[in-house]
């Protein structure tokens, strides 16, 4: 599978078995122009792909991910702990956002801990509160990334401070 990240910046996947949710998500979320949105109905078809993506380590990845997921013939698959576990084994800077029923919000504490960043539910407000993590991960990213080019610059200008201190202490010598 050739690298899929190379025109995007951001790389939403919701996995959720729930169609109704996921249609929710996809048609509500708002995302820059530069992004990616992709739908999984079952943890092992995410994690099939999501290795063979091969998308850049620095670009922004965020998954909405379920907690439960049965097939047709109502057997447990991967929850989404173990989905979690999988993922953050693969790649640690993804950011997770688990989905919960009512009675599911017990998991969220032990989702934090095992890297989840947050859980939203899955009601009404699910749409609002997912855009605002998305535009909170954005401007993290986007401090991150000028946290970086201030770093650079002063390296450089300390760096040519030294040059420029040393060719006058060495025109001074002559």
């Amino acid at each position: 599978m050739p690298i899929i990240g190379t025109k995007y910046r951001l790389f939403i996947f919701v996995v959720e078995s729930n169609p109704d949710c996921v249609a929710r998500l996809m048609q509500g979320l708002e995302v820059p122009e530069q992004s990616l949105i992709k739908a999984f109905s079952s943890g092992e078809s995410f994690i099939d792909f999501f290795p063979k993506s091969k998308i850049p380590k620095r670009k922004l990845i965020l998954i909405f991910l379920g907690y439960t997921f049965s097939d047709e013939a109502n057997q447990n698959m991967m929850n989404g702990i173990e989905i979690l576990e999988t993922v953050k084994m693969l790649n640690p800077a993804v950011h997770v956002v688990m989905l919960t029923h009512n009675g599911e919000q017990e998991y969220g504490g032990h989702a934090k801990s095992m890297g989840a960043n947050s859980c939203i539910m899955k009601d009404e407000s699910m749409v609002i509160r997912a855009n605002s993590l998305i535009r909170l991960f954005l401007s993290e990213k986007k401090l991150g990334n000028r946290r970086r080019q201030l770093k650079v610059a002063a390296v450089s200008w300390l760096v040519a401070l030294v040059c420029f201190l040393l060719s006058v202490g060495v025109s001074c010598f002559s």
